[in-house]
């Protein structure tokens, strides 16, 4: 993994954390600083539209609110550390919103108000995949998100684009 690769806002429990502490104490001096987290921070919520939209457009022609599976949820690939995880945020936002959430997170046993499910459990009941984080499990699962009407790829695991959207 590529420090620099783009993906759903930066997380953890020291990356994400630390730069407001060296901002509070020099304002004057960290401009950069401050500007680089509003951008990693609105990012987030820049994924949470994304989806919000497929799900809309999606809803629009099953005639019904989709099921919106999030694969992964740690704050990085393969770990399992939830803390400060802009896809935990992401999961519940949405959930809170009234989206129907499948939560898979193959490093986590439980995550309070979510459910989580295993990945096959998740490409069987889903209309909508959204891959947050690249975990090695999940490369094997493009064969089995082939069907879905969407595909909202933010961390550069699937072959096929961004967003892409099946005909």
């Amino acid at each position: 993994m590529s420090i620099l690769e783009a993906g759903i806002g930066v997380g953890g429990h020291c990356i994400a954390v630390d730069p407001w502490f060296i901002t509070s104490e020099f304002p004057e001096m960290t401009q950069l600083i401050q500007t680089a987290r509003k951008v990693n921070l609105g990012k987030t919520s820049w994924v949470i539209s994304q989806i919000t939209q497929s799900a809309e457009m999606l809803a629009e022609q099953l005639g019904r609110k989709p099921k919106v599976a999030l694969f992964g949820l740690a704050y990085k690939p393969n770990v399992a550390d939830l803390r400060e995880s802009p896809a935990v945020e992401i999961a519940y936002e949405l959930h809170h919103s009234g989206h129907s959430v499948i939560c898979v997170e193959p490093h986590a046993q439980s995550l309070d108000d979510l459910t989580l499910s295993s990945a096959e459990e998740a490409c069987q009941t889903a209309d909508l995949c959204v891959m947050l984080v690249k975990h090695d499990q999940f490369r094997a699962l493009e064969e089995k998100l082939q069907p879905f009407h969407i595909k909202l790829d933010f961390c550069g695991l699937l072959q096929v684009s961004h967003n892409q959207v099946s005909q």
